[in-house]
């Protein structure tokens, strides 16, 4: 159900994002694009339970937002 979605969208993303104090995106490159990537999946998941289509372009546009953060700050040369 929808609480059950939040409730456990709630958690994973605050232990992911405590992660991503830890894997710093300098030093740790493929972690932090990783745990990113679970965030970014852990909205997408969500938008599943929602019904109200402003809420999910919201969570579209934030996925979008984590994911470009990351694109714009990888080195192509190096990456």
């Amino acid at each position: 159900n929808k609480e059950d979605a939040k409730c456990i969208f709630r958690l994973g993303n605050t232990q992911l994002n405590r992660a991503l104090e830890y894997f710093k995106l300098e030093g740790y490159v493929t972690e932090h694009t990783l745990i990113s990537r679970y965030i970014s999946a852990l909205y997408k998941l969500l938008s599943f339970f929602e019904d109200d289509l402003e809420r999910i372009f919201l969570m579209i546009e934030r996925r979008i937002k984590i994911l470009e953060t990351i694109r714009t700050q990888l080195n192509k040369q190096h990456f």
